[in-house]
């Protein structure tokens, strides 16, 4: 397969699991489109990654959607969380959450 090809058929597999997120969900073509590019499982699609270019589109579509209703649901938890403003009282010695080093440092 060319690598022409290789992109033709990325980008058909792609509108086609774009048309399904619309018909299976009632989304507007944008806003499924949307879905699509910020999900994780399009970028896995597009890597080749575990095969799953060759699951049907209609599956992807529910792969995709449930990640999306995932993200929304973790959204709506960390909005319930209080809002912690500053963090003036930081400086170049304060670790970050893992313990590993310097905040902003691996």
């Amino acid at each position: 397969m060319t690598e022409e090809s290789k992109l033709a058929f990325q980008a058909n597999k792609s509108a086609n699991i774009i048309r399904n997120l619309c018909d299976l969900y009632g989304l507007l073509l944008q806003d499924a489109a949307d879905i699509y590019y910020q999900s994780d499982t399009s970028e896995l699609i597009e890597d080749g990654i575990a095969d799953l270019h060759c699951r049907s589109d209609k599956y992807l579509a529910t792969i995709i959607w449930d990640e999306y209703q995932e993200r929304q649901n973790r959204l709506e938890t960390y909005d319930d969380l209080p809002n912690i403003q500053s963090t003036n009282h930081l400086n170049k010695h304060s670790v970050n959450c893992f313990g590993t080093g310097p905040i902003g440092r691996g």
